[in-house]
């Protein structure tokens, strides 16, 4: 795969990205992910048997074709979004630790990331709204090794996001952390 050169975007460029972030087309992922499980749905429907070779293979196999699919995406100049939380805490106005592993691609890919963080501002009498940011470009410090990459980038993804998370001026639901159930606090 030929790679075009790293270079620093301008204004229009970041924009115009920022833009596309709005409208994700990422149908050959969806084809791609909706073609795997009709086929793992019909191999489990017809009772195939799987040795722990054949799982293993399969998976190596489905994760090289996950990768083709991104690559293909990004190199069709479409955005790719991860959610590196994993799951979504109803109207949480802080941000939750999550690994360096979701800035993989864009290291792998050298491409700008671009992170989304929802803020929680209230108006009216009783009312919320959502006040989305958009930042970035962050790219990764390829003076580093692979791994330092990924964790860099992550660090400057996540501390810009608990930075405009701050901007939250409500708290809807208030999150706690729940004791033990068997007595031992």
């Amino acid at each position: 795969m030929h790679k075009k050169p790293n270079k620093i975007p301008k204004k229009d460029e970041i924009k115009n990205a920022q833009k596309t972030l709005k409208k994700v087309k990422a149908k050959d992922l969806r084809k791609f992910f909706s073609t795997a499980r009709e086929k793992k749905s019909a191999a489990t429907d017809s009772g195939e048997g799987r040795t722990k070779g054949e799982s293993i293979t399969s998976e190596k196999n489905f994760q090289s074709k996950k990768k083709n699919a991104i690559e293909k995406t990004i190199r069709d100049n479409h955005v790719i979004t991860i959610y590196p939380e994993a799951h979504i805490w109803p109207y949480y106005t802080k941000i939750r630790p999550f690994k360096s592993t979701s800035f993989t691609y864009p290291v792998e890919l050298d491409v700008p990331t671009f992170s989304i963080t929802n803020t929680y501002q209230a108006y009216g009498k009783n009312k919320v709204k959502i006040a989305s940011y958009i930042d970035g470009p962050f790219f990764a410090n390829k003076e580093l090794p692979k791994v330092l990459q990924k964790k860099d980038l992550r660090d400057k993804v996540y501390n810009q996001m608990v930075e405009r998370s701050k901007n939250s001026n409500i708290e809807v639901i208030k999150y706690c952390k729940q004791e033990s159930v068997d007595g031992d606090s």
